[in-house]
């Protein structure tokens, strides 16, 4: 669910880690990104003072997604299990977290990478140096090779110029600059 989410969404780990259910509207998609979750430098452990919630990146950053419906469904689905395991639960702190680990703390990113990420890369054979950013990278290219506007992108990425969101991922290569060519010459031939 979490990496779905990160790849469809674009949002930065400490954007997605730090969401909590006030954030989403489950009924029509809508996922607000409101704050980023921050750990004090060395101190990724158990304790809640070791963590808090920041303000987005820019000011471009606190924005709003609206998801696609096949993910919205998921998150219904998430909501659901997570309330059901929660009620399980001997010893858990709720702190709202879309993705918490058992007893409430909230997602430790090198743990998602490590056990999670990382095993999911090796079963599709992929580089073990894909990071989790990456996934985001990956929305953005797969997002502009699909013909959405740089403005879209941008805006879903919370950049606040499509100019930096084009230096940023998009890559042409030679046959990307001959079928260019093409569509110009047929353009021109009439």
């Amino acid at each position: 669910m979490i990496f779905s989410l990160a790849l469809e969404s674009g949002l930065r780990p400490s954007e997605y880690l730090g969401l909590t259910w006030s954030d989403i509207n489950l009924d029509g998609g809508a996922i607000a990104i409101a704050r980023t979750l921050v750990w004090r430098k060395g101190d990724e452990s158990s304790c809640r003072s070791r963590w808090y919630f920041s303000t987005p990146k820019t000011e471009r950053s606190d924005r709003t997604i609206i998801v696609s419906e096949s993910l919205r469904l998921l998150l219904v689905d998430h909501r659901r299990k997570q309330l059901e395991e929660r009620l399980k639960a001997t010893n858990y702190n709720d702190n709202g977290f879309v993705f918490a680990m058992d007893d409430g703390r909230p997602v430790l990113l090198r743990t998602l990478d490590r056990a999670h990420f990382k095993p999911i890369l090796k079963r599709a054979g992929l580089p073990e140096t894909t990071r989790i950013y990456d996934l985001r990278h990956s929305c953005a290219s797969l997002l502009i090779a699909s013909g959405e506007s740089a403005a879209v992108v941008a805006a879903r990425l919370g950049h606040s110029d499509p100019a930096f969101t084009l230096k940023t991922y998009v890559d042409t290569d030679a046959n990307q600059q001959k079928a260019a060519s093409e569509k110009l010459a047929k353009m021109l031939a009439g």
